[in-house]
């Protein structure tokens, strides 16, 4: 959603968000805080969203392949912050 909105600002935040979600590595004070706003901050952590991606791609013949894709999201919708079209 992001990338096709041509948002640079928030394509690279997004980025850096991610890269400390996987790697559990903060770049700031945001892990410091004390332990009432890090619930809060692990739950808006849950509103990023994530999709779980599952390929299979078969041969039919030479020149056809049968791709099934499906596709599971895991995160929380959120009106506030996604908006409320699903």
């Amino acid at each position: 959603m992001v990338l096709q909105g041509e948002w640079a600002q928030l394509v690279d935040k997004t980025l850096r968000l991610s890269k400390m979600i996987d790697k559990r590595i903060w770049q700031s004070e945001l892990m410091r805080a004390p332990r009432f706003e890090k619930k809060t901050i692990y739950k808006h952590i849950h509103h990023v969203p994530k999709l779980e991606l599952d390929v299979h791609v078969s041969p039919i013949t030479r020149l056809t392949l049968k791709i099934e894709l499906a596709i599971a999201t895991d995160f929380q919708w959120n009106d506030k912050i996604h908006g409320i079209a699903k």
